[in-house]
């Protein structure tokens, strides 16, 4: 097997084990990588959305809660409205706590997951709350658009299909391999494993 890793950690061997686990009988395991989660780009823009939604959020619950926080309730209303409000709050401040902690549970998912090429597929492993498997048989992809760095890392985005979104609009749907070393090499590799399944 040729593996995409510059040095095998215990972790890395851990995942390419879990990785091996989802082999068929048959199937061989051609090359593996763990993306280098540093490089990945993260949405921080959403943030600028996150912020405001998040301090009007805690500020609009906060005054809610005011009635509790004093004890004065509400002049001709029931024991329970005061309860209402705060609560109708609570779920807008866990979007925005959602929001906001996106970027850097992307980037703790990609210390968790793993790609993998074989005589058959292509399969994106993370293994971090739970097990998550995505495989693509060779014969299902599409085109494919390689972004690469001078160091020879980058990502591929394989298309391997599409659907019809809820606006009725034509979408690729995608997998992309994200922030791999020497991303040329693992193209070349897809391109031949694909063209060699082709011809079983």
């Amino acid at each position: 097997m040729v593996t995409g890793l510059g040095e095998i950690t215990s972790a890395a061997m851990a995942m390419e084990q879990d990785l091996r686990r989802e082999l068929e009988p048959g199937e061989r395991l051609i090359w593996s990588a763990r993306p280098d989660a540093a490089r990945l780009k993260l949405p921080f823009l959403i943030w600028l959305f996150a912020v405001p939604w998040t301090a009007f959020a805690l500020f609009w619950t906060s005054l809610a809660a005011m009635p509790l926080i004093s004890r004065q309730p509400l002049s001709g209303a029931p024991d329970w409205i005061m309860w209402l409000f705060p609560l109708f709050g609570l779920p807008f401040i866990l979007i925005g706590l959602k929001m906001l902690s996106l970027p850097f549970t992307m980037r703790a998912d990609a210390r968790h997951r793993m790609f993998g090429l074989t005589s058959k597929r292509i399969i994106r492993l993370t293994t971090r709350k739970s097990r998550e498997v995505e495989s693509v048989p060779l014969d299902k992809l599409g085109t494919m658009n390689r972004r690469e760095k001078p160091d020879g890392w980058g990502t591929l985005t394989i298309t391997k299909g599409h659907y019809i979104d809820s606006d009725g609009d034509r979408r690729a749907d995608q997998l992309s391999i994200d922030w791999v070393p020497d991303v040329a090499r693992v193209e070349r590799m897809i391109l031949e494993a694909k063209s060699n399944a082709g011809k079983g």
